[in-house]
């Protein structure tokens, strides 16, 4: 396959497609894993790229350089043979497929969407088609059929409550959910998807902090993108989690002209790490779209369906923000949007 000179080729070893496509696709297939690779390999052949033609979304791809364009050279922290995960769409990159050596449908995380409030409203948000929508959290009734599914699929061992901000949710709500999730024996780790240390630092009491404690192992990720959130408010809220036995993490974006600066980003860094709280990983907003793995960038995990293509081409491609979710198979108790992600 040519490589443009403002393009990188990379041969792909796996396809980790979003969960809304290869649900769709799995169960248009009965289930068939035969009939579900020959559909995708259908769908790349005629779209020249991995395009669900129902669902409109891709997923993203792991893989090794093969060539870079001359345009590209000693331009980009790139080498051929470096490992890589794409962080733009499947549904927007140029994607050949030889083979699909096999297909991976088992899940161990789901994420559940409990609420679609969030104490802000960030314009960089992945998820900003579902939040603040209806501004309000999920009915109990919903809830309880997405706990359901997961009683129901002993290979999830890892559930992460997010929404809009979980803890949007009241303590009494919130610990109807955990309570819950702690019952069942195959659920391993709980995370919590939250903003509010750092927008709302009240949020997080002592009566908060107690609850959670009483259902380790509770892991809660937020979401600093600058030195200068780091308050004395904030701080306290993550010390009274830390000091809970709650592990933080914090996700970051790269905002252009807001901390789009190494400098910024390691004061961020070594302030986050005072107040006891680990970086977790960075995401681009519209800027490159590639990043060698290994080199600092938590890269996403399996997404359910991860399909293995032999000797498969692609081209790199710049392009928009990353889809939502990190490889997670999707619970959400609104019917209004994406009926196809529905449990």
């Amino acid at each position: 396959m040519e490589c443009w000179s403002n393009e990188i080729l990379c041969d792909v070893s796996a396809l980790n497609i979003d969960s809304a496509s290869f649900t769709q696709i799995y169960e248009a297939c009965g289930g068939d894993l035969d009939k579900t690779g020959q559909m995708i390999l259908d769908i790349v052949a005629q779209r020249g790229k991995m395009q669900n033609p129902v669902t409109g979304s891709g997923g993203m791809f792991i893989g090794t350089v093969r060539e870079i364009g001359e345009d590209l050279a000693d331009k980009i922290d790139l080498r051929v043979g470096d490992r890589i995960a794409s962080l733009v769409s499947l549904s927007l990159t140029p994607l050949k497929i030889n083979r699909i050596k096999a297909i991976h449908p088992e899940i161990d995380r789901v994420l559940m969407l409990t609420t679609d409030q969030c104490s802000m409203y960030c314009r960089h948000c992945t998820r900003r088609r579902f939040a603040g929508q209806h501004d309000t959290s999920v009915p109990v009734e919903q809830i309880d059929q997405c706990i359901a599914y997961i009683r129901e699929t002993p290979a999830v061992r890892d559930v992460l409550l997010s929404g809009g901000d979980v803890l949007m949710l009241s303590d009494e709500m919130l610990e109807y959910i955990i309570s819950r999730l702690r019952e069942i024996p195959h659920v391993e780790i709980i995370r919590l998807g939250s903003r509010t240390p750092v927008v709302c630092p009240q949020r997080i009491t002592p009566k908060l902090c107690a609850m959670l404690k009483k259902y380790h192992p509770v892991w809660l990720n937020t979401h600093f993108n600058h030195p200068k959130e780091i308050t004395r408010e904030a701080a306290e809220a993550c010390a009274r989690l830390a000091d809970a036995g709650v592990p933080l993490g914090n996700q970051s974006v790269l905002l252009a002209g807001v901390n789009d600066c190494v400098h910024t980003m390691k004061k961020l860094v070594q302030m986050l790490a005072q107040i006891r709280v680990r970086p977790y990983y960075e995401r681009r907003q519209g800027a490159d779209v590639l990043y060698p793995a290994g080199k600092g960038r938590r890269q996403g995990g399996r997404r359910r369906g991860a399909a293995g293509p032999e000797d498969g081409d692609r081209r790199s491609q710049r392009g928009p923000a990353p889809e939502a979710g990190r490889g997670l198979y999707l619970l959400r108790g609104l019917r209004r949007h994406h009926p196809q992600r529905q449990l």
